[in-house]
């Protein structure tokens, strides 16, 4: 790719999802007899409409744990770092991570299955996107709530690749590894969190924000472009994959 996307506030404003034919239209022109680019989606905030879902599960995360009650910016602090990020937020011992990782299994296991929800227009979106892109899911998350997210919402089958939390493996080096795996210069990187954006440009990556996740503009400003809605999100990806 030549040039980067144009950003923020451009020619897709707006919340209408591309139309059946502009899809169609946009498919048959993608790369043909070469390798496809790639495009790597963050999880919650970004795929997934999770926060609710997770303000509970953390506040039940810190009962069981026999912590006291937290306060509601605390709650939030758990939402997006690694379980070991959690760890230290909570004041735990490293000795307690284990226990900890236990926790948050036991109780995704049982509020995913019945909460986990997409953003409206994000399996249509990953479903054209298939198409002319290589799509792969990196998240913070345990390995475990991945899978159960993607069975839960039907969204796994149209990632190549996935990855969650592994001791050791930052999201940077994971993106790096999936490039050098195919062979790309460049990947497409989308989340909702400052993390997910300096991830990306440590990978050399190209990143778009969305914005009616849990982060603001301000706070994605690093970000070459910025999406408030799926449909500016899809626009985004499309217009990256035609100019790769």
């Amino acid at each position: 790719m030549t040039n980067r996307p144009e950003t923020r506030g451009g020619e897709w404003a707006g919340s209408a999802l591309p139309s059946q034919a502009d899809v169609t239209v946009w498919q048959k022109g993608l790369h043909p007899g070469s390798l496809l680019p790639l495009i790597v989606f963050d999880l919650d905030g970004t795929l997934l409409d999770s926060y609710e879902m997770a303000m509970t599960n953390n506040a039940r995360v810190i009962e069981a744990m026999g912590l006291p009650p937290a306060a509601h910016a605390v709650l939030e602090s758990l939402n997006g770092p690694t379980v070991e990020e959690a760890c230290a937020i909570l004041g735990l011992p490293p000795e307690r991570l284990g226990e900890l990782e236990a926790a948050f299994s036991r109780i995704e296991a049982e509020s995913v299955p019945a909460m986990a929800q997409t953003f409206p227009g994000v399996p249509e979106m990953l479903a054209s996107l298939q198409s002319g892109a290589t799509l792969c899911l990196l998240s913070n998350s345990l390995p475990a709530y991945l899978a159960l997210a993607c069975e839960a919402t039907g969204i796994g089958k149209y990632f190549s690749e996935r990855a969650g939390y592994a001791p050791g493996v930052s999201k940077a080096a994971r993106i790096r590894q999936w490039l050098e795996a195919r062979g790309l210069p460049r990947a497409l990187v989308v989340g909702d969190r400052p993390t997910d954006i300096t991830a990306g440009r440590e990978a050399g990556a190209w990143t778009l924000a969305v914005t009616y996740g849990n982060g603001t503009a301000d706070e994605l400003a690093l970000a070459d472009a910025l999406a408030s809605t799926v449909a500016e999100a899809w626009r985004h990806c499309e217009r990256f994959c035609e100019g790769i």
